[in-house]
C-alpha cells in the first residue's frame, strides 16, 4: 500500500515536471512576456534622449487636432522644446499653433502636454483615423520623429485641451 502511494506521488510530481518543461518549450527569450507591452491607442518611443509617450491628436470641431502625449528627458540636463513640427502622409508640413509658454523639460520628469495647465499643441486639418508624423527639436538632445494616430473626440479626451473658439450654433 504504502508503495501504491509513492509511485502514484512520484508519478504525479514527474507529470507536472514534464508538463511545466514541455510548456516553457513553446517560448523563448523573445517570448511577448519580454517585450514592452503598449495597450493604449496613443504611440510610444523610447529609444530616445526625450522619450514619447502615449502620443496622439484628439481631433477638434474646427478641424484641428490636439496633442496629447507625455515626454520624458532621460538626459542629464534641462531639455528646452525648440520645435515641434507636424507632416500628413504625403510630407506637406501642417500649420501648428500653441498655448502655454515655452517648454523645458526637467531632468528625468515626465511632462503631459495637451491638458489643463500645460503646453498645447493644435495642429490644422487633422483628421481622426490617420497618422501624422511629429518632430520634436530640442537644444541639447537629437530631434525626436515619431509617427501618431488621431482619434475622435470623446468621454475619453475629455482633459484634452480643445481650441478657444466655440462651434456656430
Amino acid at each position: 500500500m504504502r508503495h501504491e502511494r509513492l509511485r502514484r506521488s512520484s508519478a504525479a510530481a514527474a507529470t507536472a515536471l514534464a508538463l511545466t518543461t514541455l510548456g516553457a518549450c513553446g517560448t523563448s527569450f523573445d517570448a511577448q512576456v519580454n517585450q514592452p507591452y503598449q495597450a493604449g491607442i496613443g504611440a510610444d518611443l523610447r529609444a530616445t534622449d526625450v522619450q514619447v509617450l502615449g502620443a496622439l491628436f484628439v481631433e477638434n470641431f474646427d478641424g484641428s487636432g490636439t496633442f496629447s502625449g507625455t515626454l520624458l528627458n532621460t538626459t542629464e540636463r534641462v531639455q528646452d522644446l525648440t520645435g515641434f513640427t507636424v507632416t500628413d502622409g504625403e510630407g506637406t508640413e501642417l500649420e501648428v499653433s500653441s498655448d502655454g509658454g515655452d517648454l523645458s523639460l526637467p531632468v528625468r520628469r515626465a511632462v503631459q502636454l495637451g491638458i489643463e495647465d500645460s503646453k498645447v499643441f493644435f495642429a490644422e486639418d487633422v483628421e481622426a483615423g490617420r497618422y501624422y508624423t511629429i518632430t520634436l527639436s530640442f537644444d541639447g538632445a537629437a530631434d525626436v520623429e515619431i509617427r501618431v494616430p488621431a482619434v475622435t473626440r470623446n468621454d475619453i479626451y475629455s482633459t484634452v485641451v480643445t481650441p478657444l473658439t466655440a462651434p456656430a450654433a
